[in-house]
């Protein structure tokens, strides 16, 4: 080590060269960092309870959520209901959104007569009629699952809750992401006659985003106080530019190391790591003082300048090293830690503190050596026996009081250390990542005022494990759930709670006429076969849509196409192909449904009592179904939102026949006319598979028919090759579905 230092001595310009090169290229590593403003960091490094989580996110989907908050006077006018559909519609094509729930997304699970409406909330469509809209008011506030949850219990505010999804590595989409949903709300503000008191987002993406911003400012303000305060107290000790320039370049230069080598070895900048900058400036600077007090000692002592850096060096070189390698060690050790932030943190302040060594060896005697001596050298105040300085001065004055009151000065630090133990006790671990920012942040005032608008920002998961198949269908683990959420709304602490019981309670309820008092989990096994029959069949109908939509979208039909987003593969064989995809797995996942529904039947029959032959069944289907047919309604309202139509193509088919389609009409005509049916329609099929196999048109050689002239006008064969007749019921089934509102509103 003793060598090293002298060559570095005798080669100031190699080595200031090696260092300048080695800055440059750690500075060009930096804007590579990462900035992780993620709390998984603070969870234990192959924690089971970490692979845990990681499962249920995949089972359940992500947790990230952000919360769009909209205020107004009544959310259930046409102009609020435009707007939360708006906005809804907007954030779901975001990329990464998995789910959006609003009131213009939810299905409304409401009984009528003998059947149970799972239609949506609001159709496709919001209405204008004061009737639609207070039903609408009446279904939302009735319903505990929506209220606290996409609407507030006055209606005065409503929630657009977003789901993401990132794709892995995308560290950029929280920015992204936030930044284009507070572009749609300003939009949204703009819009006249919404009549928005207050509109804002809160949730996970905005608050990393803040997070990080907020690390970013701490870096821009806490280097320079740190400079600043390093400043005064070098000026204090050695009076002298030199003291204190030196140990600034010195300390920066290693900030530079530190960062780079952070990037390069991929270790993001973490609520931990990003004391790093402030911890080498108040820990690095101590190498360059004792290594300044040499020089200046063998100064005053009468050697020349190469004379006293040598001497410097040489004499410095084993204490720096050896105070070097325990520090290294010392936060070394945490890399022994479960905690993936400490072990990142152990990583980097060892590789940052081991460059700031490097870096004043290299730098320090290469300054000293083109730095003049000064013209008043001064022993630092620490090393100074003959009390000529003020910092001496009062050093000794401290050293006689602790000799001089040595047994009290014990007797007080160890009654303190007694106290300690009792605050030890008293430790709190806050593991609320809101409580890092300042009560005066938007995200604090956000996060309090969505408290007492709806339901609190902050959401996870509890997860019930019956130990037995299909247990969570049974009545008994439901009403242990309920009893559960009863629990935790009696803390006082949870503003709501949501589970599958709620979803049962509610069909449970309408499938009674909406009577309260079954607002309960039912007692019966039969009934809940039951509901899981009615998940079932819901599925079958949208499996029916899918499958048509299929159908229309094969490339010799091509009249319809779902959405097919840019880069979407539509097959890994032929890239030619656009697979309706969506409307495929709906169609597949539907016979899940069924198959559960069948296994619910089945579990009706008893032998005078349930076993384990209907649990482990039970445990699997209702959980199952119940979010299988939750995801199948989202999928397949995103397929009908984004569905390409060809009108163009439509009448091309149909003209394609050549008027073969009203071949039945055609039928029904001769027979209005009094032939039998035999007869017209011996007729009709001679014309019909002449036209098929000859390629003439049906209308053609119906005209120059006179058998058929004789009963049937030009005015009536015209009447019957019209499209109308087939088109006349179109919006009577729109207005059915909720996709057109009736004359009558």
């Amino acid at each position: 080590m003793r060598r090293i230092n002298l060559w570095i001595v005798d080669h100031p310009i190699s080595a200031t060269v090696a260092i300048a090169v080695v800055t440059l290229f750690f500075l060009f590593q930096i804007p590579k960092l990462v900035i992780d403003t993620s709390a998984e960091g603070m969870m234990l490094e192959k924690d089971p309870s970490k692979a845990y989580y990681d499962g249920i996110k995949k089972k359940f989907g992500s947790d990230n959520l952000t919360i769009v908050l909209l205020k107004t006077d009544d959310v259930f006018t046409a102009a609020s209901l435009d707007a939360i559909k708006r906005l809804s519609e907007a954030i779901e094509r975001i990329e990464g959104v998995s789910r959006v729930e609003s009131l213009t997304t939810v299905n409304n699970i409401k009984g009528e007569k003998d059947t149970l409406n799972t239609e949506p909330l609001v159709g496709a469509t919001v209405p204008e009629a004061p009737e639609e809209l207070a039903r609408i008011r009446r279904d939302a506030l009735a319903n505990p699952i929506f209220v606290g949850n996409i609407v507030s219990k006055e209606g005065k505010a409503a929630a657009v809750n977003v789901y993401t999804d990132p794709r892995p590595g995308d560290t950029a989409f929280n920015a992204r992401f936030s930044a284009r949903v507070d572009e749609l709300i300003r939009q949204e503000r703009g819009r006249p006659n919404i009549g928005l008191r207050e509109a804002y987002q809160i949730g996970t993406p905005v608050t990393k985003v803040t997070f990080g911003e907020y690390i970013k400012a701490d870096q821009t303000n806490l280097v320079p106080i740190s400079l600043a305060v390093l400043l005064v107290i070098l000026y204090l000790a050695f009076r002298m530019l030199q003291g204190v320039v030196v140990p600034v370049t010195t300390g920066l230069l290693s900030i530079v190391w530190s960062l780079g080598l952070m990037a390069i070895f991929g270790y993001p900048v973490t609520v931990v790591t990003a004391i790093i900058p402030s911890l080498l400036i108040a820990i690095g600077f101590t190498e360059d003082v004792h290594m300044m007090a040499e020089y200046h000692h063998h100064l005053e002592s009468g050697k020349p300048k190469l004379a006293a850096i040598r001497a410097m060096a040489a004499d410095s070189a084993l204490p720096i090293l050896i105070t070097t390698l325990t520090t290294v060690l010392g936060f070394g050790s945490l890399i022994t830690s479960d905690i993936t932030m400490l072990i990142q943190f152990g990583y980097a302040s060892s590789m940052a503190l081991i460059a700031n060594f490097v870096v004043t060896l290299c730098v320090l005697p290469a300054m000293l050596r083109v730095w003049p001596v000064p013209r008043r050298i001064r022993r630092l105040a620490l090393e100074d026996e003959s009390g000529g300085g003020a910092i001496a001065r009062l050093m000794t004055r401290v050293g006689e009081f602790n000799l001089h009151y040595k047994v009290p000065i014990a007797v007080v630090t160890v009654v303190l250390c007694l106290a300690s133990f009792v605050g030890w006790a008293r430790l709190k671990v806050n593991t609320d990542f809101v409580s890092y920012f300042p009560e005066s942040s938007f995200i604090r005032q956000r996060t309090l005022d969505l408290h007492r608008s709806m339901s609190g920002a902050a959401n996870f998961y509890v997860v019930v494990e019956t130990g037995r198949e299909d247990g969570v269908k049974h009545p008994t683990v439901l009403r242990a759930i309920v009893g559960m959420q009863e629990f935790l709304a009696s803390t006082g602490r949870m503003d709501k709670s949501v589970s599958v019981a709620d979803y049962v309670k509610k069909m449970h309820r309408e499938m009674n006429d909406g009577d309260p008092k079954f607002d309960a989990v039912p007692d019966s096994q039969d009934v809940v076969a039951q509901y899981l029959l009615t998940l079932a069949l819901t599925g079958a109908g949208l499996e029916n849509a899918a499958l048509e939509i299929r159908h229309l979208q094969r490339t010799e039909v091509l009249e319809v196409e779902e959405p097919f987003a840019e880069g979407q593969k539509g097959s890994s064989a032929m890239p030619h192909k656009v697979n309706p995809v969506g409307c495929e797995q709906i169609c597949g996942l539907a016979r899940l449904l069924r198959t559960n529904a069948l296994a619910a039947l089945e579990n009706v029959a008893l032998w005078h009592e349930r076993d384990i032959s209907h649990s482990s069944v039970e445990r699997v289907i209702l959980p199952d179904s119940t979010i299988l047919l939750d995801y199948l309604l989202h999928r397949f309202t995103e397929i009908v939102q984004g569905l390409r139509v060809y009108p163009e193509r439509m009448r091309e088919n149909l003209e394609r026949s050549a008027g073969l389609l009203a071949s039945q009409r055609v039928l029904l005509a001769l027979t209005d006319k009094g032939l039998s049916r035999e007869e017209a329609y011996r007729l009709v099929q001679g014309h019909a598979m002449r036209a098929r196999e000859e390629g003439a048109a049906f209308a053609a050689l119906l005209r120059a028919d006179p058998g058929i002239r004789r009963h049937l006008s030009e005015g009536e064969i015209a009447a019957c090759l019209a499209l109308e007749p087939t088109l006349a019921h179109v919006d009577t089934l729109f207005e059915r579905v909720g996709l057109l509102e009736s004359e009558t509103e």
